[in-house]
């Protein structure tokens, strides 16, 4: 089984970044995905090429700070400040505000690529490329950018918090078309490393080809500095023989 760690948010902050290039280095962190938008992203830049052999991608961002594009369309729904906000996470959008979507998202790929990041792989700031409607966008920027690698929509939750029907419905549909038109590489599992960590604890053993499993090192919040210590922990130990861990290049 290949076990993928990827860390969200690289360029979130210098923090971040210096935590995140820290678990790279110690072998506990195997992929990250850069905030093209982020306010530390040149910093992030000038670490990623001391680590030629983690994998790399854009964390799509319609969540949080100012976008890249002027996001036409969009305009009416930033906060007061001119930065996107974690209420279009659940906005509806027309069409019009779709093309702006997809503007701002190329933007982004766009902004890692010239940088020099080598973008394999993509995904998004608040699970936002995990919507339907933003299903055709996905595929399309795959199709600009020539990326053939995605995460999938998360399909383990926590114990005691399962998803409700409708979304367990939803998740292996979203998967399935996520991994066509253009075809496209997506690990089997992909989960929160508490959730998964979880799921061990109470005695089950994973089966699957690959796992990707998502952390946020550097963050403040009390449960991401939970994270980081569960993502230091030696929980990979108890998996026993036949995992590895690597990146999305091994994918």
């Amino acid at each position: 089984m290949l076990v993928i760690i990827n860390a969200d948010d690289l360029g979130a902050s210098a923090e971040t970044n210096k935590t995140i290039f820290h678990e790279i280095a110690a072998g506990r962190v195997t992929s990250a995905t850069i905030l093209a938008n982020g306010p530390a992203f040149e910093d992030a830049v000038d670490g990623v090429r001391d680590f030629p052999h983690c994998s790399f991608g854009v964390h799509l961002n319609l969540t949080e700070y100012e976008p890249l594009t002027t996001v036409g369309p969009l305009r009416s729904r930033l906060n007061g400040s001119g930065e996107l906000n974690f209420g279009l996470r659940y906005a509806r959008f027309s069409l019009s505000e779709l093309r702006a979507v997809y503007t701002e998202f190329a933007a982004q790929v766009r902004h890692a690529k010239q940088a020099g990041i080598p973008v394999l792989h993509l995904d998004s700031h608040h699970h936002i490329h995990t919507r339907f409607d933003f299903l055709p966008l996905v595929k399309l920027l795959q199709h600009e950018f020539g990326i053939g690698r995605v995460r999938a929509r998360l399909n383990l939750y926590p114990l005691r918090e399962p998803a409700r029907p409708a979304v367990r419905l939803a998740i292996p549909l979203y998967n399935a078309w996520l991994r066509r038109l253009p075809r496209t590489r997506t690990t089997d599992c992909m989960a929160r490393l508490a959730v998964f960590i979880e799921h061990l604890e109470a005695g089950w053993r994973p089966n699957f080809r690959s796992v990707e499993l998502m952390v946020h090192p550097g963050l403040k919040e009390p449960s991401y500095q939970a994270e980081c210590e569960l993502l230091r922990g030696a929980w990979l130990s108890s998996l026993g023989p036949g995992v590895r861990l690597g990146s999305f290049w091994d994918l």
